[in-house]
């Protein structure tokens, strides 16, 4: 396979993976970035803005966008630090638990639906030759 093809692979699968993503994502009124945001305050619970920022290595303003357009749809809380009026506590509101959670049920037919032609040992093989591959673009 030449460098083209390749290419050319990488970009098809990423564009259909991330359409059928937000596809899937519509009935939660929810974007592949959004859901993004959700899986990481899910993961880490009750945060300060800044940890989540440096945890999605994003600077503060695209943070705080995000978080605005969360909030406003009732799915995040942002509060201020008792301790320091400076920072900013960010957590899952009860519907943005109900949310993610939903969520991940449906992305994981989704990618079941993708992968149930794979067996286990073929799925380890992609895992590992993907890390490998980002592993390389990362450094």
């Amino acid at each position: 396979m030449d460098s083209l093809d390749f290419d050319q692979v990488l970009f098809r699968i990423n564009k259909l993976y991330t359409e059928n993503t937000n596809s899937n994502l519509k009935e939660f009124n929810v974007t592949r970035s959004d859901m993004s945001f959700l899986l990481k305050l899910n993961e880490m619970g009750k945060v300060t803005q800044k940890d989540l920022a440096e945890s999605r290595n994003l600077n503060n303003a695209t943070v705080t966008r995000a978080l605005e357009r969360l909030e406003k749809k009732g799915f995040v809380k942002r509060i201020d630090d008792e301790n320091d009026k400076r920072k900013r506590i960010v957590l899952l509101t009860s519907e943005g638990k109900q949310t993610i959670n939903e969520i991940l049920k449906k992305h994981e037919s989704f990618k079941k639906d993708v992968f149930d032609d794979f067996d286990e040992n073929e799925l380890q093989n992609l895992m590992t030759l993907l890390d490998r591959i980002l592993s390389k673009l990362e450094n």
